[in-house]
């Protein structure tokens, strides 16, 4: 098994590692809370994308899955407001202000 000549190959390996909050404990944040907005705020171990799922305050909570995939409703609950944001730097703290919620929060 002698090869004539050189091959390069490139493989691309799918970071299927979550990124982590950072510092742990301390993130996700939220930093303001008024009937009608919240601001929202996340430092990650790598760059990604942040998700929120609001709801009324008297609801359970969604799964995570349920937040990833930014879910309308679930188990009878009716989701106010959901979406994501960038997160493009690890480390650095990156926010998003919620705005035109209903006094249920």
């Amino acid at each position: 098994n002698i090869q004539l000549a050189p091959t390069m190959v490139t493989v691309f390996m799918a970071d299927v590692t979550p990124p982590l909050y950072l510092p742990a404990g301390e993130y996700p944040l939220i930093r303001n809370l008024s009937p009608f907005a919240i601001d929202l705020a996340v430092s990650l171990s790598e760059p990604g994308t942040a998700f929120y799922v609001v709801v009324p305050s008297v609801s359970a909570p969604p799964t995570a899955a349920q937040v990833h995939d930014l879910v309308g409703s679930y188990g009878g609950v009716t989701v106010l407001k959901s979406g994501s944001w960038a997160v493009p730097v690890a480390g650095q703290d990156y926010g998003i202000s919620v705005t035109g919620l209903d006094d249920e929060l």
